[in-house]
This record gives structure tokens, sequence and C-alpha cells, in this order.
């Protein structure tokens, strides 16, 4: 084993015991975590090669399905040639492995025709979309930035080589954690199309024209009838009422870091919670937990409810492509399954995923408030019903 595959197997396995991914970990567990880093993904696999059932040896031929997604052509080489190991050590324990299919070359980053990338959303709902037509010695690289549901920001396109753009890449992903993933660009091309529109009909202010800048990539008219995100996903587990129950758990993944509740929606909600805090009635333990569930019903509706929950649904579904793209096919089954709970019509407070992400919020913006009152009252001799309860729990 060389030393670079060595390194990378230790470091995995280092991100993964801080992840809370322990050795007793299930390979429905360890699939859940895969896309998140290389170092992780080659840990993974050599774990699945100590775990003695079919249900690691299918695993193993999916990762190798998607190997080259998203990776570098050393990356892919060295991550297939760690999962053909792992199923030798699981042929050596008794299991009869079929072989890999034969590898495929992987996809170049930039293609002959005009390739799509899109990233996954940030907290505000922001995204990056990427439009790249080679060129003689360069290639002309559109980008813009969509925000769902108001429209496109700004957009530009600039001519640079190959090298330049891989560079673009690689910097995103090492320096901000932005990954892009491969998609249609005629999805894309409708994409920022439609945040277009978005933008106009909100009187918002874009900066760049996009519709001018397109023309020098094709002029083809934009497509509309294209299949969606869902449609287009490769390795999602057929769906079932369990994934709908763990759609919560896609909050864990490193993209999401940033997905909170709007400030404004919180704000309310924090003061009634202080409000609650603050009651001059000594209230038990049952009824400020009635009375803070209530607060975060409210939250969740009016996060998820009216005119924001087709937004909601559209990066839900977009969310899902991303992670099956980056193979995570547990996480994105999960996101899709919130994603046509909302569809559906699904009151946003029986989806584990709108609850959880608006009690997330609260209990973070909550804690920063108490820290700093806690701060205030140390040299107060005033005790409050609240202070009283805490002191009871404790």
């Amino acid at each position: 084993m060389g030393r670079q595959t060595a390194d990378r197997l230790r470091d995995g396995d280092s991100k993964l015991s801080a992840a809370g991914i322990g050795s007793e970990a299930t390979p429905k567990e360890l699939e859940a975590a895969l896309g998140r880093d290389v170092d992780v993904d080659f840990a993974i696999v050599h774990r699945l090669g100590g775990v003695a059932s079919e249900e690691a040896i299918e695993i193993l031929h999916r990762i190798a399905h998607t190997a080259g997604q998203g990776r570098e052509a050393k990356e892919t080489k060295d991550l297939r040639k760690e999962i053909k190991r792992s199923l030798y050590r699981l042929e050596q324990r008794g299991l009869v492995a079929p072989p890999l299919a034969v590898e495929a070359r992987p996809t170049p980053a930039i293609a002959a025709g005009i390739e799509g990338y899109v990233s996954a959303f940030d907290g505000r709902g922001d995204r990056l979309v990427w439009l790249v037509k080679p060129r003689p010695g360069s290639v002309l690289h559109l980008f813009g930035v969509v925000n769902d549901p108001s429209g496109l920001r700004e957009v530009a396109a600039n001519r640079l080589s190959r090298k330049a753009l891989r560079e673009i890449q690689e910097e995103l992903r090492r320096k901000h954690e932005i990954r892009l993933v491969d998609v249609d660009w005629r999805w894309a091309d409708f994409v920022m199309h439609r945040a277009l529109d978005w933008a106009r009909a909100l009187g918002g202010a874009v900066e760049g024209d996009y519709n001018g800048l397109r023309s020098q990539l094709t002029a083809e008219p934009v497509r509309s009838d294209l299949p969606g995100p869902i449609e287009r996903m490769r390795s999602v587990p057929p769906p079932d009422d369990q994934q709908l129950v763990d759609s919560a758990e896609i909050l864990l993944e490193p993209e999401m870091r940033t997905w909170v509740l709007d400030e404004d929606l919180a704000q309310r909600a924090i003061d009634e919670l202080v409000e609650i805090r603050k009651s001059p009635l000594v209230l038990n333990e049952a009824q400020v937990t009635e009375r803070f569930d209530a607060v975060n019903g409210g939250a969740v509706d009016a996060a998820f409810g009216g005119e924001r929950r087709a937004s909601w649904q559209r990066r839900l579904e977009e969310t899902a492509y991303y992670f099956d793209r980056t193979s995570r096919p547990l996480r994105a089954a999960q996101a899709a399954a919130a994603a046509r709970a909302l569809g559906e019509g699904h009151p946003p407070a029986d989806i584990p995923f709108c609850d959880i992400y608006v009690r997330r919020t609260l209990g973070m913006y909550l804690g920063a408030a108490e820290k700093q009152e806690e701060e205030m009252q140390q040299s107060s001799l005033i005790v409050t019903p609240d202070q009283l309860r805490k002191s009871r729990r404790r």
C-alpha cells in the first residue's frame, strides 16, 4: 500500500471519528457519510472491506460506479484500487464478490460541448451555476449566483485557460468548501433563465447581462421541458417512509452548516421564547416544553408554509441531486423524501427536516441569548423565576 493511500486512510479515519462514526458503524451508516471528503471515502471503502456482508459488497460496487464523480483522475484510480482490495478481503472471508465493471474513463473537467455545473445551496438560498464552452486555446466560462426564490443576483463571463478553470474549481473546494457537480448544461441554463425572470418580477437588481453573455455560448432556445433534479438522480434507494422520518439527518452534512432560519423569523420566535423564560409565573418543565413547542411550530409554519413552500421544495430537490452526484445516496433519498412531503402538502411541522431545522436555529440563538443574559446577571442579586427553574434542574 503506497504511503499516499496510507496517509489518506489514517486522515479519513480521524475525520470519521471526529464526526462520531466509530469502528462499529454499520454499512448503511458508512454509506451515508460518503462524499464529504476524499480521505473519508478512502477510509469508508477500507472499513467496508472488514464487514463480512452482502450489503458491504453492494455498497462497494455502488461506490465504484460513481467513483469518477467530482474527483480527479488520480483520486478515482486510487479509490478503485482500494475498492478492489476491500472486495478481495471479503472474498478471503468466504463471500462471493462479483468483479467490478470495466472502469470507464473519467469524465474530463471540461468536455467538448457546453458543460453545466452547480454547487449546493448555502443557508440564504444562494448557489453557483456555471456554463463552460471550449474555445480554441481557451474556454468561455459563464457563471452566475442564483438565489431561490429571489432570483439571479449576478452573472459574468471570462475567457481563460483550461488549467486556470481547474484551479478555480480546486480553490473553491479547498478554501471555501464549495464543490461543483456536473449537470446537463440545458438545466443550468434553464435555472439561470428562470432566476432572471424571478429577479425581474420582484424588481431586483441583476449585475450583468445574462442573455447577452449566453448568446456567446449558444443560440439554442431555453428548454423548460427537461426532467427535474429527482428524475435525474442515478443511485437513490427506493423511497420508503423511513427516509422521511430520517430526513433531518441531512443537516449533519458539511454543506448544511449554514442552513439556519431566516433572521427575521428567528428573532420573532426568540423574543417569544425569552418572554416565556422571563414569565413571572413559575412554570413546570412540562408547561415550558409545551409553550416552547408551540413557538417552534409557529416558526416552522412561517418558514416553510405559504409562498415559501415551493422554494423549499425546489431547494431540497436540488440538494438531493447534489448528494446523489457526490456519492451519498442515502442523504439524497432523505432530501428527496422531505421535498416530496412538501410538494404533497404535508404540514411542515410534521416533516422532521423542517421541524429540526427550526429547532436547531432557535436553540443556537437562544443559547447565545442566555449566555449573554447570564453574563449580565453575574453581579446582580435579583433572582428571576427562570433562574429558580434552572437552579432546581441543576
